[in-house]
């Protein structure tokens, strides 16, 4: 590859997040990609929002990144890797990992409760201190 090589834009309009995904994805398979976009408009003080991410790579390995970003791009137009044990057509509670059971669930319960209670009762605290000393200081 030579230091002149022209890139060119695969994807625009990408958030930082997906950005440096699919950045690392396409080094993995030894592809120069190169993300620009948030994280360098963050340089000059502008968001995501503002400034939209660009997903670039030299034009000699063009079509071997869409190749391997076809590969993961699902129907909604989003990037995903499903293993091959999971389909579409299995019904979502016969899927492993993705819900959880009422065993699970119920041994989740007693944490959670926990933690709302705490945070709670600090918020509770923090409001009741703060009450104070504005008056303190009335």
């Amino acid at each position: 590859m030579s230091d002149e090589e022209k890139f060119v834009a695969l994807e625009r309009n990408v958030g930082s997040h997906q950005l440096k995904m699919l950045t690392d994805l396409l080094r993995q398979e030894g592809i120069n990609a190169r993300g620009i976009g948030s994280m360098s408009g963050a340089a000059i003080g502008v968001g995501e929002v503002i400034m939209g991410g660009r997903l670039e790579v030299p034009e000699s390995q063009a079509e071997e990144a869409n190749q391997i970003l076809e590969h993961y791009e699902g129907a909604a137009g989003e990037y995903i890797d499903i293993p091959p044990e999971l389909t579409q057509n299995e019904p979502l509670s016969d899927q492993k990992g993705l819900v959880l059971t009422e065993e699970e669930e119920l041994a989740q319960q007693g944490p959670r409760k926990f933690a709302l209670f705490f945070m709670g009762a600090f918020f509770v605290f923090l409001v009741i201190w703060a009450t104070i000393n504005f008056f303190k200081g009335a």
